[in-house]
């Protein structure tokens, strides 16, 4: 899989506005960075030029890195998913109680239904 992930990423980005080329760019060094770097940790010995690349690759990675932290959600807004997520399958789960289904067919397409929507 990390022999196609930098190419992935530089498809999935290829075409950005003005406005994003610097972040689109930004990512795609970040991956292929740590892509990089895991390549050549899988080396079954290592000289000074390999550590080397290691350590310029580890440096770009640390680098570019921050150019994913605007995406990653942070500790509340995790807990608050989370509590929405409990609060719809309770709801979910009162309301399949309370309806009444002539088919269990019935019930388990409500289920889905159901299910689709928390998992949006």
């Amino acid at each position: 899989m990390s022999r196609f992930l930098v190419a992935v990423l530089h498809c999935a980005l290829r075409a950005p506005f003005t406005s994003q080329r610097d972040v689109f760019n930004q990512a795609i060094e970040c991956s292929r960075a740590l892509v990089e770097f895991y390549f050549y940790s899988q080396y079954d010995s290592y000289d000074e030029q390999t550590l080397e690349l290691m350590s310029t690759a580890l440096r770009n990675f640390h680098h570019f890195k921050d150019v994913f932290r605007q995406f990653r959600a942070g500790k509340r807004v995790t807990q608050e998913g989370k509590a929405r997520r409990k609060e719809l399958i309770t709801e979910r789960d009162d309301e399949l109680k309370s309806m009444k289904f002539k088919t269990a067919a019935q019930h388990e397409r409500q289920y889905k239904s159901w299910n689709e929507f928390i998992n949006a």
